[in-house]
């Protein structure tokens, strides 16, 4: 997937980010544009983008960033590097990198499931 991600600012306390995300090799290109709260952990993205691209949830899935991956609760007996992914907070990437500038990209395989590549 390509992806992007940049801060949007909102009334209140609460920032968001706005996503685009893009399947990989697809011609024409499917992608989407979607705001999610800068406070979700992994999960939560997981769960945004199953919804927002009209999956149903049944393939395993892991996120790469910066070389660490990161999985949910469904793996039985997750492989010794992996994290949790509810220990990874989105607002993190923005501190950790010019995203918070906007614009800033995700890593391409920040975002890939295990079942196929996208």
């Amino acid at each position: 997937m390509k992806n992007k991600i940049k801060s949007v600012g909102v009334g209140g306390d609460k920032n968001l980010l706005q996503l685009r995300i893009a399947l990989k090799d697809s011609d024409p290109a499917i992608w989407r544009r979607f705001l999610v709260p800068s406070d979700y952990h992994l999960g939560h993205l997981h769960m945004a983008i199953q919804m927002v691209m009209g999956w149903t949830n049944s393939h395993l899935h892991q996120f790469r960033i910066n070389g660490v991956k990161y999985a949910g609760p469904e793996y039985q007996e997750p492989p010794a590097d992996m994290k949790d992914e509810r220990t990874f907070k989105l607002s993190s990437l923005q501190r950790n990198s010019d995203m918070s500038r906007g614009g800033g990209r995700l890593p391409a395989r920040g975002l890939r499931r295990h079942s196929r590549v996208l």
